[in-house]
């Protein structure tokens, strides 16, 4: 397959994105007010895809992830995209899962569930 151009992976981001429930960042979170790829009421989600077989996460990425989501209160999401492979996988921290079931299940969250200090302890 061809390598995609920089509009193509874009517009699979904003596709991604929008697939998994969240609104899509304008330049991919490059904005000092919005940041990573894509937020929704709960989550704050990084996006990283790629044409290869394999991806290489470093634990700064997911780092800036964790305090840009501690920020602004919500649940930090790392999303891969294996392009080739048209696989999509969702990573998140063990102590995150309850309160992404009821997340999931369509119910609100407590402020018990998200407080600044709860997330500061559990990066």
């Amino acid at each position: 397959m061809r390598k995609l151009t920089g509009k193509e992976y874009r517009k699979r981001e904003k596709t991604l994105m929008k697939g998994i429930g969240v609104k899509p960042q304008p330049f991919s979170g490059a904005n000092w007010l919005k940041k990573e790829d894509g937020e929704g009421e709960y989550t704050l989600v990084q996006l990283k895809s790629t044409q290869a077989n394999s991806l290489s996460v470093k634990m700064i990425d997911l780092q800036q992830l964790f305090d840009h989501a501690q920020g602004v209160g919500k649940i930090p999401i790392f999303m891969i995209d294996f392009v080739e492979y048209d696989t999509q996988l969702i990573c998140f921290r063990v102590k995150d899962i309850r309160k992404l079931e009821k997340v999931m299940r369509g119910e609100s969250l407590d402020e018990e569930d998200i407080t600044l200090n709860d997330l500061k302890n559990i990066q």
